[in-house]
Parts: C-alpha cells; structure tokens; sequence
C-alpha cells in the first residue's frame, strides 16, 4: 500500500512539473510575439529550461548523487558570474545572455548522465532507451562495437530522429553566425537519449494535452478580458493572425486529444460531452 502510494505521488509530481513546462513554453510563444525585443530574446532561452524540467521527470534525485555530478554543480556554479561578466558585454541583451548560461549549465548535467550511462545501447519500439549493463560479460566485450551497433539500430528505427540529428550537425558545421543549432542539437539529443519508460510516455502525453488546454483557458481568457473587439474584428491574444490561427489549431488538436484518451479510459458521459463542445467552439474560432 504504502509503495503504490509513493508511485502515485511520483507519477503526481510528474503531471505537474511536465504541464507547469508546457505553460512556460506558451507564456514563450506569447512573449515571442507580443513582448518587446528584450522580452521575447531571453523569454525564447527559457524554452530551454523548461524542457529541462521535462527531461529530469525520467530521473530520480538519487540518480545523481554521486561525485561527478556534485563536482559539475559547484564548479558550474562558481563559473557563472565569471564568464557572464567577461563576456555578456558583447550580447545586446545582457540577460538574455545570463539564461543562455543557466540553459548550459543545466543541459550539462543531463548530458554527463547520459554518457555515463552509455554502457550497452538497447532499442525500443519506438524510441532509443539508454541502459548501463554492468555485468562482467558486457564489460568484457568492446564498448566502442557495442556503441556504433546501436548507433546504427538506432537509426534503423528512429529514421526522423536520426535525421533531425543530421540537420542540426550540418547547421553545426554551415557558415552560421547563430548558436541555436548547437542549442537545439543539445537540447533534442538529450531529449531523445534520456531513457523514457512505456508508463512516462503515457504521463508525457497526458500532461501535454492537459498543459495545452489550461493554457488556452488562461491566454484566451486574458484577451477577452483586456482585447475582444478591434475595428468589429475579434482578436485573440496575439498581435499577429497567423500566430492566433496557429495557437487555435494546437488547442483544437488538444482538445481532440483529451477526448481520444477520455474515450480509451470510458469516463462518463457528461466530460466527455463538455468536451466535444468545447472541440465545438474552437472550430467556431
């Protein structure tokens, strides 16, 4: 009793740290598009951040205590402020520069873990799951075989992934003033290579939905609140249409969404039709 307890708060903890990220992101998109130029380039480097938060609900605290990570922590910790006062000068935005930082300084710590646990590469279904096997047979065998075998299943299986890996490396190595290729590749590898469970998907996806419904109540309810009409035109929450259209579009997929998995879990009739007509009144959008 007392362990089904303590996987239900976990798999709580999880619902909520994953759908508190996905708020963030749109509070991002919303910065984006109607915050000044300030506002929107450090908004835009919290997108890191907040899949950062999504990653570590793979994880448990007890993964990473151990050396190696305590010594990252504190040397990181101590570095910030110097390499932000040495070099954030030749940022405009100086903050923006502080959150690209912290964005880093916390990857980092995801990507000791993954490559620590590089043992032996095993592939699911659907996606890679990283494993360290420890057994005196594996240790025996050749690390760097074992690696580039599962490199090239990987690929077999995840062809988009792999693909997408592809694009970011050769945005990498193009002529390119920008560092977002480095920031994304750091941020998608570590994404798709933390090991992901069959049940965290499962909470993934349901906390997405979740996350994407309760922002639109509060992002549309905002703007009908302070914007409802210009020039007897009604309009949403963001200064551009095409934004506004796209951000009623992944609502609408979100509601759908909730009604597909409301269905599979045979809940009463009375959410679900609350449901379809708030599918209903987004169409009318």
């Amino acid at each position: 009793m007392g362990k089904d307890r303590k996987i239900v708060t976990t798999d709580l903890i999880k619902r909520i740290v994953i759908i508190l990220s996905v708020l963030l992101l749109e509070a991002v998109e919303c910065m984006k598009t109607n915050g000044s130029f300030e506002d929107a380039a450090i908004f835009v480097n919290l997108s890191g951040i907040a899949l950062f938060f999504i990653i570590m609900t793979r994880y448990k605290l007890k993964d990473f205590y151990k050396p190696v990570y305590l010594i990252y922590l504190v040397a990181g910790a101590l570095l910030i402020y110097p390499v932000y006062h040495f070099f954030s000068a030749k940022d405009v935005f100086q903050s923006r520069f502080l959150v690209a930082e912290i964005n880093v300084y916390l990857f980092g710590l995801i990507i000791i873990k993954i490559f620590k646990d590089f043992g032996v590469v095993k592939v699911g279904n659907n996606a890679a799951i990283i494993e360290a096997e420890k057994t005196d047979v594996q240790k025996a065998e050749k690390p760097f075989v074992k690696a580039f075998q599962g490199a090239i299943q990987f690929i077999k299986v995840n062809p988009y992934v792999a693909g997408a890996f592809v694009f970011f490396i050769t945005c990498i190595a193009s002529v390119n003033n920008g560092v977002w290729p480095l920031w994304f590749f750091m941020m998608f590898f570590s994404l798709y290579m933390s090991k992901c469970s069959k049940e965290d998907k499962t909470i993934y996806f349901e906390s997405l939905v979740d996350g994407l419904i309760i922002g639109f109540i509060i992002i549309q309810g905002h703007a009908f609140l302070y914007r409802p009409y210009y020039f007897c035109r009604y309009c949403g929450f963001f200064s551009n249409s095409n934004i506004n259209a796209l951000f009623y579009l992944v609502s609408y997929v979100a509601v759908l969404a909730k009604l597909h998995l409301l269905r599979e879990k045979n809940s009463g009739k009375l959410i679900r039709v609350i449901c379809y007509g708030f599918a209903g009144a987004l169409w009318s959008l």
